[in-house]
């Protein structure tokens, strides 16, 4: 059933260039419009021969990825706002075996990796780049209650980082960003 506030498919067609299939769909036939309509319809017959009607791909990969990440500190909820997919489809490939995935899904998934951008805020990370970025800003004469009050924003005097002072290896993802952040500020 067509909805009422679809614009017709000449209306469409009218908004795309020659060569697109809208734009054939709409009733233009120039060279152009045929030899993308043509090209349009080989890839979906190759692609439906391949991976069926539905686009549909085994979720193995997946799931495997996603247990992986897991392993990172990322859950399904943080995959799925980066790789712009729902979540629910994330919680049923993991909890409840969701056997068939659509490709492009599976490769938007299969594209995410753990790393600083893409972690959860307060996870914690090896602190050992961080140690070495505060320990440059400290050789060139920048105090701690510099570095604690423009880099982290904190209001107190002392630099509260506990990896600092030797008693722990991490730190988490948002003070590593932010000290990253504040090393290229001062330093470029």
């Amino acid at each position: 059933m067509r909805p009422d506030d679809l614009p017709s498919a000449k209306e469409l067609g009218a908004r795309k260039p020659h060569g697109h299939k809208m734009r054939y769909m709409a009733g233009c036939r120039c060279w152009r419009c045929r030899a993308g309509n043509s090209a349009y319809e080989r890839k979906m017959k190759r692609d439906r021969r391949l991976y069926g009607p539905n686009d549909l791909v085994p979720s193995d990969k997946v799931r495997a990825h996603l247990k992986e990440l897991q392993r990172f500190g990322m859950g399904h909820k943080t995959v799925a706002k980066h790789a712009g997919v729902g979540k629910t489809v994330l919680a049923e490939i993991l909890w409840y075996g969701k056997e068939h995935v659509r490709r492009r899904t599976e490769r938007k998934i299969l594209c995410i990796r753990a790393n600083t951008n893409t972690l959860p805020k307060n996870t914690h990370i090896p602190a050992k780049e961080t140690l070495r970025l505060i320990r440059r800003l400290l050789s060139e004469g920048i105090s701690k209650r510099r570095i604690n009050h423009d880099a982290l924003g904190n209001r107190s005097d002392g630099l509260q980082i506990r990896a600092l002072y030797g008693r722990s290896r991490v730190v988490e993802v948002k003070t590593a960003l932010k000290i990253r952040a504040y090393f290229r500020r001062i330093m470029y």
